[in-house]
């Protein structure tokens, strides 16, 4: 697992590198990671500022190797899908010619 205690990430590569990686992420729940993340499918999101949260989500990810296992599948098509290279250059196209993003 991967785990981003961050209260502030202008975009959280680092996160879709774990999860391009088969780690599914716990991590503060700001608006970076809320866009990245899929809480409880490819990792959990826990309010800012609170490290128990982390703490427990950590626990149940160790103790749990089936559900380390589908968060870090789960994590690593969410990656494929919304922010391979097509993707990401299409998201950039879109700003050019619109002036607006589309969500991930």
């Amino acid at each position: 697992m991967f785990l981003l205690p961050s209260v502030y990430e202008g975009f959280g590569y680092v996160l879709v590198e774990a999860m391009a990686s088969r780690l599914p992420v716990v991590a503060y729940d700001i608006k970076s990671s809320g866009e990245i993340i899929r809480e409880g499918t490819t990792g959990f999101l826990c309010p800012p500022g609170k490290p128990q949260g982390l703490a427990d989500r950590v626990l149940t990810l160790a103790g749990n190797p089936e559900l380390l296992k589908q968060m870090g599948a789960a994590g690593r098509k969410r990656v494929e899908e919304h922010f391979g290279f097509r993707e990401s250059a299409n998201r950039i196209l879109q700003l050019l010619q619109t002036g607006t993003d589309t969500t991930f």
